[in-house]
C-alpha cells in the first residue's frame, strides 16, 4: 500500500513538471460594414483585415493555435501573400466551428495538467441592431452579447480569457486608401452615435477569468490611419505587447501596463475626434495576470538596453509593416522582442538604422549604429497623428500616475528603477575601495584556510603513526585547532568573496536590468534574468 501510495505521489509530481500554458487564439478582422437595415451610414473598413493578420502574426509566436478569420483585399494579400491560405472568412458559422474545436482541445489540455488559455480579438464594426442591442459585424449576421458570452466564453474550459475589440457603432477613417492605391488626405466619416459598450458588459462572479480591453467610442469615432495601415488602437496595442509596456522589467505585460502604455501614446493629441478611448478590465480572479508573457515567444530577437534618448521611435519590417511604435524617454532599461530572420528597420524624428535579427538571439540599442534622414510632415489630423501620436514619454512615473488616477491594480516592482538622470546611474564611491577591501581579505582567508588546512592534514598523518601517548595527544590537539583554523578561514573567504561580488562596480548594471538569452529545449524562445 505504502509503495503504491508513493508511487501515486510521483505521478502527481511529474504530471506537476510537465504541465504548461497553452493558448488558444481566434482572430477576426472584417472590413465590411453589418448587413442591416439602418446601418448604410457606416464606411467600409480599410484595414481590419491588417490588424487580424498582425495579431495572428504576433500570437502566433506563443500560441498552441491561432485561427485567422478574415477576408484579404488586395493590398493586403501582397503584403502578406501566405495569410489568405489560412484564414477563413469571419463568418459566424466558422467562428462556432473553431470554439467547438478548441473546446475539445482544452479538455484534453486539463486532462494532461496544463492549463489552456483563450484569446478572442476582433477588428471591425460594433453596432446595435432594431432591438437594441449590441452585435459585432460578421459576414453572415451580428455576434451578439448573448452569443459572445454563452456560446463562446463560458463553451471553453480555460484557466483565463481575453477579449481584445477594436470596435464602435462610430467610425472614422484617416488617410484611406483612394483609387488606384493612392492615398487621400486625412478625413473623417460622421456616422450614428454608438451604444458599443453593451457589448462588452459581464458578470464577474460568472466569468471571474474573463478580461477584456476595448477601444470604444461612444458617440465620437473609431480609427484607421493609412501611414499605419491599421486602426489605432489595434497598432498601439500590438506595439505594447512587443515588449514596449512592460514598465517593470518582469517581462510580463499585464492590463495595468498595457492600458497605461496607449493612454501615454495618444496623451499629447490635442484633437478629441483623433482620440481612441479605452476600456481595460482585467480578470476579477488575478488582476496581475498577463496578456502576454514575453518569455514564451518563439522566433524572436530581443531588443534590449536604454532607448530613453531616442524618444519617439518606430520599428517597420521588411514588407512595410509598421511594427510598432514607442517613446520610451520614461525608461532607461527596455525589451523589444523583434521577429527573427529579417531585416527591420528602426526610424526616430530624424535618424534610422537597419537590423538585421538573423544572428545574434540578442541586439541592444547602445550598439544600434544610426544615419540621418529627412523628415517630411503634412496636415489636418494626419498632422496631429504624426506630431502627436507617442509624443509623450512611456514610463515609471507616468504608469504610476495613470494607475492610481483609474484605481487600478499596478504591476509589482521588484526594485526601484531610477528614472532618466538619476543620480542611481552611477554606482556609490566607496562601492570599489570596499569590494577591494573584501577581495584582499578574501584572498588572505584563502591562503590561510589552504596553510592552516595542510598542518591539520600533516597534524592527521603524524597522529596516525605514533604509538607514543604524549606525542599523540599533542598531535591530536593540533590536528583538531589547524581543522578548526581551516574551516573559519574558509567561512571567511567564501563570505569575502560574496561581498566582493555583490559589491565590484559593474558598468552595465543600470543600464539594462533585464537580460535575455536562448532557453534551452525551447527554439528561438527567451529567458529573463535581472543584473544588478
Amino acid at each position: 500500500m505504502q509503495r503504491l501510495v508513493f508511487l501515486l505521489f510521483v505521478g502527481y509530481l511529474s504530471g506537476l513538471a510537465r504541465a504548461e500554458t497553452v493558448s488558444y487564439v481566434i482572430v477576426v478582422g472584417n472590413n465590411a460594414p453589418p448587413r442591416t437595415e439602418g446601418m448604410t451610414s457606416l464606411p467600409q473598413l480599410r484595414y481590419a483585415d491588417d490588424d487580424a493578420v498582425r495579431f495572428h502574426q504576433f500570437f502566433s509566436r506563443f500560441a498552441k493555435e491561432t485561427h485567422l478569420l478574415t477576408v484579404l483585399d488586395n493590398e493586403t494579400q501582397k503584403r502578406y501573400p501566405n495569410a489568405s491560405a489560412i484564414s477563413k472568412p469571419p463568418a459566424l458559422s466558422n467562428l462556432k466551428n473553431i470554439v467547438e474545436k478548441i473546446a475539445d482541445q482544452m479538455v484534453h489540455d486539463r486532462k494532461q495538467g496544463d492549463d489552456p488559455l483563450f484569446y478572442f480579438i476582433y477588428s471591425g464594426h460594433g453596432a446595435i441592431n432594431d432591438e437594441g442591442r449590441a452585435f459585432l459585424a460578421f459576414l453572415d449576421g451580428g455576434l451578439t452579447h448573448q452569443v459572445l458570452y454563452d456560446q463562446v466564453v463560458a463553451r471553453l474550459p480555460s484557466a483565463y480569457s481575453h477579449l481584445l475589440i477594436d470596435a464602435c457603432h462610430a467610425g472614422a477613417v484617416v488617410g484611406a486608401r483612394g483609387m488606384f492605391d493612392k492615398e487621400v488626405d486625412a478625413r473623417t466619416v460622421e456616422v450614428s452615435p454608438s451604444e458599443a459598450l453593451k457589448i462588452v458588459e459581464f458578470d464577474s462572479n460568472k466569468f471571474p477569468g474573463l478580461g477584456l480591453i476595448i477601444a470604444t467610442t461612444a458617440d465620437q469615432e473609431a480609427h484607421e490611419w493609412s501611414r499605419l495601415q491599421s486602426g489605432i488602437f489595434s497598432h498601439e496595442l500590438l506595439s505594447g505587447l512587443a515588449g514596449p509596456a512592460d514598465v517593470n522589467g518582469d517581462g510580463q505585460i499585464e492590463y495595468s501596463e498595457i492600458h497605461a502604455f496607449v493612454a501615454s501614446a495618444n496623451r499629447e493629441i490635442k484633437d478629441p475626434r483623433a482620440v481612441p478611448k479605452i476600456i481595460s478590465r482585467p480578470p476579477q480572479r488575478n488582476q496581475n495576470i498577463p496578456l502576454v508573457s514575453l518569455e514564451r515567444m518563439r522566433g524572436t530577437v530581443a531588443l534590449t538596453g536604454d532607448p530613453s534618448r531616442l524618444g519617439h521611435f518606430y520599428i517597420e519590417l521588411e514588407n512595410g509593416q509598421r511594427y510598432l511604435d514607442a517613446n520610451l524617454g520614461g525608461l532607461n532599461h527596455g525589451l523589444i522582442v523583434l521577429p527573427a530572420g529579417l531585416s527591420v528597420f528602426l526610424r526616430t524624428a530624424n535618424r534610422e538604422v537597419e537590423i538585421a535579427t538573423d544572428g545574434p538571439a540578442a541586439l541592444r540599442f547602445s550598439d544600434l549604429v544610426f544615419t540621418n534622414m529627412p523628415t517630411v510632415s503634412k496636415g489636418s489630423i494626419d498632422a496631429a497623428y504624426r506630431s502627436s501620436l507617442f509624443a509623450s514619454p512611456f514610463g515609471v512615473t507616468y504608469y504610476k500616475g495613470f494607475v492610481d488616477s483609474i484605481g487600478a491594480v499596478g504591476v509589482r516592482f521588484v526594485e526601484a528603477i531610477p528614472s532618466i538622470g538619476d543620480s542611481l546611474n552611477e554606482p556609490p564611491a566607496y562601492r570599489k575601495p570596499l569590494a577591494i577591501g573584501c577581495l584582499t581579505l578574501a584572498g588572505g582567508s584563502v591562503i590561510a584556510s589552504l596553510v592552516t588546512g595542510a598542518l591539520a592534514i600533516k597534524a592527521k598523518y603524524d597522529f596516525d603513526h605514533t604509538s607514543l601517548q604524549r606525542p599523540a595527544h599533542d598531535l591530536a590537539e593540533k590536528y583538531k585547532t589547524y581543522g578548526n583554523a581551516a574551516l573559519a578561514t574558509g567561512v571567511v573567504a567564501v563570505a569575502a568573496g560574496l561581498l566582493t561580488w555583490l559589491l565590484w562596480p559593474d558598468d552595465g548594471m543600470h543600464d539594462n536590468p533585464v537580460t535575455v538569452s536562448n532557453m534551452p529545449g525551447r527554439d528561438n524562445g527567451l529567458v529573463f534574468g535581472f543584473s544588478w
